[in-house]
């Protein structure tokens, strides 16, 4: 009646696949500090009536159950898929539904299976580096169909098994420091709480516990209201309590003060500053708001030039009072500072404009935007550039030191991305990338933007996942806004988080032989040199490409 198999936390089983076209796996390896991500997909062959209902309940046993977290996979629409070149590596380029929240078990801790549907349990197992484990241990998992009536004597029940080969050795700390934009009003929107409200500050910190959990230890920090995917010019989110005063402005920082309360409890590590300029060329004011004359109203917005005098005494004031504030509490080196977003070769000059406006200030801390052209570096214009992925050799081969690199809506074809059609494989094998070339930071762009491109509306993300059909499926968040403001993580989410565990195996790994030696057997277990576009798009590959690092380690302990 019921048919199931374990398979690889890589694979993406599609509601109207087989379970024959996935492959069992029930072991794994991992270091102390990481985790073990499995799946378990489920379909009923047919239906009896009378007999059993159709939901199942999994009950874990074994020395990892209490390690264990299930989680229901459920699908959603992917129908803007892709932007410019595509490739034959994608799971699929029309519109689908695809599997990607991983949310708890709601239904009275149950599942539900369904007949001709094929359906996924997430079986994730976090092992602390305190673990009382070593060597192979052993999950299994006791599966129950219940009776539909009294009337039918005993249920179907099965079981299944799986083991983690936990190697006795812990992974390093993270170094790569890593931002996925957080959009706090998009939360206050979605759960319909006050800006800055109680409510909202206990959202956000959820949110932000999640991001930290999956690898983000930076987190974008609104001191005013961002230029990002604001055309509709209706977004007001600044952290700065802002007084127009006889003499100029005053400032007061008890948001900010909340906010990197939040940041230190659940352990981010450095903030992101916002934008200071209009997207693509900082050609003119973001939108501020304060008092002036008793009266709470906006005070700049985009239609006010770069180079106004009035907007830049106010960012003046306003970088002179938050490093002030920030250097008194002792954490202004965990700050970043961005001009604007993705300047282009014809925007040369405001971008240099705004940036002369406040560089004096913001001397000897990092600036450092997207950008894709290696002149504006060369120039001096951006010292620390975060370079998109598809032009990531170009900076590399020249020898920029502490590289930044990103992705997007693009690049697509070719590349590592995180959209829905994508497998997870590609996703996570973006890791060696980032090792090879030495990747000091990576960012993509939406954590958890719930709006259109420009943000004219408001999207519900369980039901669109393109932004209104603006950017393809999975760019635009990682993360699923749960009930009672709970973060509900993404098959992407997760799985990068993997990638970012297999950066730091690699680092370990290189601490027992050397960069060149790790570099070296990665590239023959590829067969080719790693490159910027270099990804893996096979579960079954991933996982022999990690087992090929955990052992050289076994070797060495």
């Amino acid at each position: 009646m019921l048919n199931c198999k374990i398979i690889s936390g890589l694979d993406k089983p599609l509601l109207g696949s087989k379970i024959e076209d996935y492959k069992e796996r029930t072991n794994i390896s991992v270091l102390r500090g990481e985790k073990a991500t499995f799946q378990m997909i489920y379909t009923l062959d047919f239906r009896k009536e009378g007999n059993f209902s159709r939901n199942l309940t999994v009950n874990p046993s074994g020395e990892l159950a209490k390690y264990t977290t299930l989680k229901d996979v459920q699908s959603v629409p992917a129908v803007f898929n892709y932007r410019g070149d595509v490739d034959d590596d994608f799971i699929t380029t029309a519109p689908s539904l695809i599997p990607d929240v991983l949310a708890p078990l709601s239904f009275n801790g149950r599942l539900v299976a369904c007949y001709g549907a094929l359906k996924s349990l997430w079986i994730e197992i976090e092992i602390p580096e305190n673990a009382e484990l070593s060597g192979k241990a052993d999950l299994k998992l006791d599966l129950e169909i219940e009776k539909w009536t009294d009337e039918v004597e005993g249920s179907f029940t099965s079981s299944l098994a799986l083991s983690v080969d936990i190697i006795d050795a812990t992974l390093p700390e993270q170094e790569l420091i890593f931002t996925q934009w957080f959009h706090h009003d998009c939360l206050a929107n979605y759960y319909r709480v006050k800006k800055w409200s109680d409510e909202h500050f206990e959202i956000i910190e959820k949110f932000a516990k999640c991001a930290k959990k999956n690898g983000i230890n930076m987190l974008f920090t609104p001191i005013i209201t961002p230029p990002l995917d604001n055309a509709a010019d209706t977004r007001d989110l600044q952290l700065a309590d802002v007084t127009v005063t006889d003499s100029g402005y005053e400032f007061g920082w008890d948001k900010l003060d909340r906010w990197i309360d939040i940041c230190d409890r659940v352990g981010i590590e450095k903030f992101e500053i916002g934008h200071l300029f209009t997207q693509g060329g900082a050609a003119y004011a973001t939108k501020v708001s304060g008092v002036k004359n008793g009266v709470y109203q906006r005070l700049f917005a985009k239609d006010v030039p770069c180079d106004d005098p009035e907007y830049v005494r106010f960012l003046r004031a306003l970088l002179t009072s938050l490093i002030a504030h920030m250097r008194a509490r002792g954490d202004d080196k965990r700050m970043m500072f961005h001009i604007s977003d993705e300047p282009s070769d014809t925007q040369l000059e405001t971008y240099n404009k705004a940036k002369s406006a406040v560089a004096d200030l913001l001397e000897g801390y990092h600036i450092f935007d997207a950008l894709s052209h290696y002149d504006f570096y060369e120039r001096g214009v951006v010292k620390k550039p975060v370079v998109i992925l598809h032009h990531l050799e170009e900076f590399a081969e020249k020898g920029v030191p502490g590289l930044w690199t990103y992705n997007c809506c693009a690049p697509a074809g070719g590349y590592s991305n995180r959209f829905l059609p994508m497998t997870l494989s590609r996703n996570r094998s973006l890791a060696l990338v980032l090792y090879k070339y030495n990747i000091e930071g990576f960012l993509h762009w939406g954590f958890n933007f719930y709006n259109t491109s420009g943000s004219y509306n408001e999207i519900n993300p369980f039901h669109d996942t393109n932004s209104g059909g603006h950017f393809p499926s999975g760019d635009a968040f990682s993360v699923y806004p749960g009930t009672g403001g709970t973060p509900l993580e993404s098959m992407r989410l997760s799985c990068f988080a993997d990638g970012l565990c297999d950066l730091r195996a690699f680092k370990l790994c290189e601490s027992l032989y050397s960069r060149d030696e790790v570099i070296s057997a990665l590239e023959a277990f590829l067969g080719a040199p790693i490159k910027a576009n270099t990804y893996i798009n096979s579960s079954e590959k991933m996982h022999a490409l990690r087992e090929m690092i955990n052992e050289m380690i076994k070797a060495k302990i």
